[in-house]
């Protein structure tokens, strides 16, 4: 259950992703409260779907971690979840995503 606000809260925003991949993609997190919130929110057909560096890891973790998931399972849709940090530590992974396009999506919370 997610809260209810009147702003668009982070359970909401996993929420919808569930409602879109119904619950198909693999969802890859970077570093940060996003990483704990769609943990707790992202729903999972299979597994080997969610990828997260357990808190063990660094911002910039997601962006080049899904790309990396999108060559491991082509047939799935993969979802970055960044924040503004780590999304800056690896801005030019993007250069890397519009060369090869590999089946990966980003969001920035």
């Amino acid at each position: 259950m997610n809260p209810d606000t009147e702003v668009l809260t982070m359970g909401e925003v996993i929420t919808a992703i569930n409602e879109l991949t119904k619950g198909d993609a693999v969802i890859v997190t970077d570093v940060g409260q996003h990483q704990m919130v769609a943990c707790r929110y992202a729903e999972y057909n299979s597994s080997k779907s969610n990828i997260t560096s357990g808190g063990l890891g660094t911002m910039g973790f997601a962006l080049p971690a899904a790309i990396g998931a999108s060559y491991g399972a082509p047939d799935r849709t993969v979802i970055a979840i960044i924040g503004d940090g780590g999304i800056q530590m690896t801005i030019q992974e993007l250069g890397t995503i519009m060369q090869f396009k590999p089946n990966c999506k980003d969001h920035y919370p």
